[in-house]
């Protein structure tokens, strides 16, 4: 499940990490290995854990809080390694529906 939270006060902003709200971490996803089980919100997206995940084919066990044993290692556990994967789909499959965007032909003046 995925949706929107309001943007987290910034007490250490951490260089490089886009804030709750932006980018990668636009939307915050919750995940469950049963319906009647809590949903467990997962972290925001690093940088370090979209790069690892771009590197490793795994199919994921369901611990969220198991190690990535992968040939390059990943920087964190699977609930890192799943939410690097969510970010990646989400940002690659976005669509714009017709006629949202549109050319605008403007010629420059020398």
């Amino acid at each position: 499940m995925s949706g929107e939270l309001a943007p987290e006060p910034e007490l250490k902003a951490d260089p490089g990490v886009e804030p709750r709200g932006f980018g990668v971490n636009a939307l915050v996803y919750w995940v469950t290995d049963n319906l009647v089980n809590d949903w467990i919100q997962l972290p925001d997206c690093r940088p370090e854990h979209i790069e690892g995940a771009r590197l490793v084919k795994r199919v994921m066990s369901g611990n969220l809080n198991a190690n990535v044993v992968t040939n390059p290692p990943f920087p964190g556990k699977e609930r890192h390694f799943l939410r690097a994967q969510l970010a990646r789909i989400f940002h690659a499959t976005s669509i714009s529906p017709k006629g949202l965007y549109e050319m605008v032909d403007s010629e420059v003046e020398n």
